[in-house]
């Protein structure tokens, strides 16, 4: 019941069509993808839960959107980053996955972003505002690795400014 409450968010959530992607992206790793252990209990037999540690995976492999500027800018490596959030992940082991939800801390995200859409005006998620949600989240796998790879929440404000100041 939870896990349907949770990917309802997805329903309710006006996503930028590079957002979408990156989301479904998320999904699609999650099914074939390394295990997690470390965002929220997720694995129950076939039943998966798709954790924040995807999203930010499917953002440094979708490479889109202002999210991907802002990565470059700070000098993330896309390898790196994804090597540091693995490492805490157990291998596919072949199960068939079954997915059923998104974590709580995936939720949040979302959420996360869904809030500084609205405060920005237009309401639509982009990319940025899923990078933005990642950080500011705080206890995730995910959001441990950005960190760690030098993007909290004030180098993205600094650097979100400078990618926007150079498109215009």
């Amino acid at each position: 019941m939870a896990a349907d409450r949770r990917m309802g968010i997805l329903s309710t959530v006006r996503l930028r069509k590079t957002a979408a992607m990156v989301i479904e992206s998320a999904i699609a790793e999650a099914v074939d993808g390394p295990t997690q252990i470390a965002d929220d209990p997720g694995v129950a037999g076939r039943q998966f839960y798709v954790g924040s540690e995807y999203i930010a995976l499917a953002l440094i492999e979708a490479d889109v959107g202002i999210a991907a500027l802002v990565l470059r800018a700070v000098t993330i490596r896309p390898a790196e980053l994804r090597a540091t959030i693995q490492s805490v992940l157990s291998p596919n082991d072949g199960t068939e996955r079954m997915i059923v939800g998104l974590t709580l801390r995936a939720t949040a995200v979302i959420a996360l972003g869904q809030e500084r859409a609205g405060a920005r005006g237009d309401g639509v998620v982009r990319t940025d505002d899923l990078l933005w949600g990642l950080i500011q989240e705080g206890k995730s796998v995910a959001a441990f690795a950005l960190r760690a790879s030098g993007l909290a929440p004030a180098s993205f404000r600094e650097q979100l400014k400078e990618v926007q100041a150079a498109e215009a």
